[in-house]
């Protein structure tokens, strides 16, 4: 009968949590201190909207940097690589779901032989690579 009470308790409703007066809380972000300690460390950050920071100038020098560090960090190009490994896969695939199955699978067929013609899955991963390393891709 004991486990059968023990078992009761797991469903039954919990006990709703204490009322707490905010003055009871006591809590902070470490991350909103400005201390002597991280005051170097957060004197370049800005409110600047991402477009807004990133102008062309900066942009070119992020990729160059980021280019560069891909090349010379082992680690950094290896999650790039995987970045672009599992998002990509084996290539774009297209499904076609339709009443005339004949047609859906000549479909299919005819983008999976273009696809494999041009590299498209070659070329969609070289993009998510460029994307992830540069932060753009065109």
């Amino acid at each position: 009968m004991g486990a059968l009470t023990w078992l009761r308790g797991l469903f039954s409703a919990a006990s709703p949590a204490p009322k707490l007066d905010s003055h009871d809380l006591r809590g902070s972000f470490d991350l909103a201190q400005t201390t002597r300690h991280n005051a170097n460390h957060w004197g370049n950050a800005d409110a600047l909207s991402a477009n807004a920071a990133t102008i062309p100038g900066v942009r070119q020098a992020l990729r160059t940097r980021s280019r560069y560090e891909t090349e010379n960090n082992s680690l950094c190009c290896g999650i790039i690589r995987t970045v672009a490994d599992h998002t990509v896969g084996s290539g774009p695939r297209i499904k076609i779901t339709c009443a005339d199955r004949e047609f859906g699978g000549q479909v299919q067929a005819d983008f999976t032989a273009w696809a494999k013609a041009i590299g498209l899955a070659q070329k969609t991963w070289e993009l998510k690579r460029t994307q992830a390393q540069d932060g753009e891709c065109f």
